[in-house]
């Protein structure tokens, strides 16, 4: 009987639970490794994105706005012409213009080389000075002068031309520009210690040239001056 019930008895099969459960705990570490390589290939990624937008050149089409000051602007010559000018008026050669309140006539007289010359200064020993200067052969020492001539013009030929053939002097470094509403070609030229400015001007059968000398101090005035002139003939 004992026999028996041992024969028909099947054998005990080892438990399979120990294999699930050790399964089981591989997944589980597989599944947080994942997630441990997952976040930190997302945070590289993310470093990388904004380390790419913070070394981006700007396109053409965005603009860096920065502060910027405005510059002062320029005064044009125009401006330094007060109400309280003074105006010189030459009946005999028809012309007038304005000077600065500041300047005094030191005196005016033809030249040897056929000009008409007004000499300025800025006070009475100035004055002096310049005075005393002219009548010495050669003068250069005075603040400010106007000199006036008036030269023929040949029929058929342009200022240009006169100025080129007649008075030889080369007129590509002249610029255009008008005085009293006249064509007028003019140069400058500076020294150690003053400008002069040649102005000459279309007046139909004439050529009107005006020479203006300055020291540097005095300058300014110069394209102010030149507004002013009209022809009064």
């Amino acid at each position: 009987m004992d026999n028996l019930t041992n024969q028909n008895i099947p054998p005990v099969q080892p438990s399979e639970q120990p294999k699930i459960s050790s399964n089981i705990s591989w997944l589980k570490t597989l599944s947080i490794g994942f997630s441990l390589v997952s976040f930190c290939i997302a945070i590289g990624i993310g470093g990388y994105v904004l380390g790419m937008q913070e070394t981006k050149p700007v396109s053409q089409n965005q603009q860096i706005i920065s502060p910027t000051t405005k510059p002062s602007p320029t005064p044009d010559s125009t401006d330094l012409i007060g109400a309280n000018w003074k105006t010189y008026t030459n009946i005999k050669y028809g012309f007038s213009f304005k000077y600065p309140n500041n300047f005094l006539i030191a005196t005016e007289k033809n030249s040897a080389v056929g000009t008409y010359d007004i000499f300025f200064s800025r006070t009475e020993t100035e004055r002096n000075e310049v005075n005393d200067c002219l009548k010495q052969l050669e003068c250069s020492s005075y603040p400010f002068a106007i000199k006036i001539q008036s030269l023929p013009k040949p029929s058929g030929k342009n200022l240009n031309d006169v100025i080129l053939t007649d008075i030889h002097i080369d007129v590509s470094a002249f610029s255009p520009s008008k005085i009293d509403g006249q064509y007028a070609l003019q140069d400058q030229l500076s020294g150690t210690t003053g400008i002069t400015h040649h102005i000459y001007i279309d007046k139909g059968q004439t050529v009107f040239h005006i020479q203006v000398d300055t020291n540097k101090d005095l300058e300014k005035n110069v394209g102010a001056i030149l507004s002013t002139f009209q022809f009064t003939n």
